[in-house]
């Protein structure tokens, strides 16, 4: 039984598909972005509850690999895919939260991530960049989906939020540094990841033309949530915090989708 105050726990105990900021309508786009082909060999950093990954290799046949620092995330992963048929498509490695990927250079056709760069420490975000660069072939695409501070946040509102938001959910909102959209756009670069474009989550609109069917995952987790009281009441005690103390929160950030491609020059 779930007994942790991190919010990532909460979520992985409940298998919540994505999760991240913008929803599954952002996550429309990236794979819009990706453009997904049979074999395409795609690695998700930090793959969650695998909601993305899962539709991914069941849609598109991709060679797909997933990686998440959280036994929890992984473990329902896993559980997601065994449920949708695809847990032998799908290659599962657990990775350490410093930014270090366990394959070989020039192993990935596509890498894409969402809403885990900004919940990183600045230097295992360094570190995680550069190491994306080096597993994707030349000329490969990255793209990520994160909330970003707004230009008009102060240093002293991203300092409150975060501290906020590690006392009521056990990580922070975004990172301080970078911490706007300009600043994001550097660091990329310097990571040997050329920026082809940005899309705000409130101009994400896409019809694709695979949707997702029924989560069977999901209808058997929420059954288990009925017989798990400590559950709920974390979920109220979440939902409280986001309506009392968290309820600006939006105005100081912004999601974004970056669609980059690796600068690497061909072997």
């Amino acid at each position: 039984m779930l007994r942790s105050n991190n919010f990532l726990d909460f979520h992985a105990e409940k298998g919540t598909g994505f999760l991240h900021p913008g929803g599954v309508a952002l996550t429309d786009l990236l794979i819009k972005e990706l453009a997904p082909f049979k074999d395409m060999n795609v690695l998700e950093v930090g793959c969650g509850t695998g909601a993305t990954i899962v539709r991914l290799t069941k849609n598109y046949k991709t060679q797909s690999t997933a990686v998440d620092f959280s036994a929890r995330m992984l473990a329902s992963a896993k559980q997601r895919a065994w449920w949708s048929g695809v847990l032998r498509q799908i290659r599962f490695k657990k990775t350490n939260d410093d930014g270090i990927l366990p394959f070989p250079d020039n192993s990935f056709d596509a890498v894409y991530s969402e809403s885990v760069l900004a919940i990183m420490s600045s230097h295992s975000l360094q570190k995680l960049l550069m190491e994306i660069s080096r597993v994707l072939v030349p000329g490969g695409k990255f793209i990520s989906n994160d909330a970003i501070w707004k230009a008009g946040s102060t240093a002293a509102d991203i300092e409150r939020i975060n501290a906020a938001c590690l006392r009521d959910f056990g990580i922070v909102q975004s990172i301080g540094s970078p911490a706007y959209k300009v600043d994001w756009v550097k660091l990329f670069g310097q990571s040997g990841l050329t920026v082809l474009g940005t899309t705000s989550a409130n101009k994400a609109t896409v019809s694709l033309p695979i949707r997702n069917g029924i989560d069977l995952y999901k209808l058997y987790k929420t059954f288990l949530a009925l017989f798990n009281p400590f559950l709920w009441y974390k979920q109220g005690r979440f939902k409280q915090s986001l309506n009392s103390a968290h309820q600006h929160d939006g105005d100081f950030i912004e999601s974004y989708l970056f669609v980059m491609q690796n600068k690497k020059q061909g072997l």
